[in-house]
């Protein structure tokens, strides 16, 4: 899972590139709920942005949850609204905010670097596309307060949502 050191900038750029062709998708007011009938439309929630751009750059965060949550269930709160066997488990933040503070081959900065996953706590993330050489950075998110995908600068973000917990990453060796 970790992403060879010689590929860590490919990855990176094509995880950006992927979280940008999402911009001005259509945000789920359902929230994935009632069998996620807007999700076939194109519709989507925040976690779904770095999902589906770290999918198409070839690394399946999703199948990393699933396989953690087998062999390491310790890991996550786990009860009746928030278990395994339910769907809606590996599209939840605070699922993902456990997996990148425990998983070796992932890792919790308090810095961001464009590829990252900005966790504001454990209910909202965005992931960051850019930063400045003052430490300024842009993200995009997918937000029911927009009711779309847009790409947003850090004091936009903070205002909405608070500091960042930390950045996530997917490490390199």
């Amino acid at each position: 899972m970790p992403v060879p050191a010689e590929r860590g900038e490919e990855v990176r750029a094509r995880t950006v590139a992927g979280a940008r062709a999402m911009r001005w998708l259509p945000y789920d007011p359902l929230m994935g709920m009632y069998g996620d009938p807007l999700g076939p439309w194109g519709f989507v929630v925040c976690i779904d942005v770095p999902l589906q751009a770290y999918r198409a750059a070839g690394v399946p965060l999703a199948e990393v949850l699933k396989a953690s949550a087998r062999s390491h269930p310790g890991w996550f709160k786990i009860g009746p609204d928030n278990a395994p066997d339910n769907r809606f488990f590996y599209r939840r933040v605070r699922n993902y905010n456990d997996l990148f503070r425990r998983h070796p081959a992932l890792g919790a900065s308090p810095t961001p670097r464009a590829g990252d996953l900005a966790f504001f706590g454990r209910w909202h993330i965005a992931l960051v596309t850019e930063v400045a050489p003052d430490g300024s950075w842009r993200a995009v998110e997918a937000s029911p307060r927009v009711w779309g995908v847009k790409e947003s600068g850090d004091a936009y973000l903070t205002r909405q949502w608070g500091r960042p917990e930390f950045f996530g990453r997917v490490r390199s060796h």
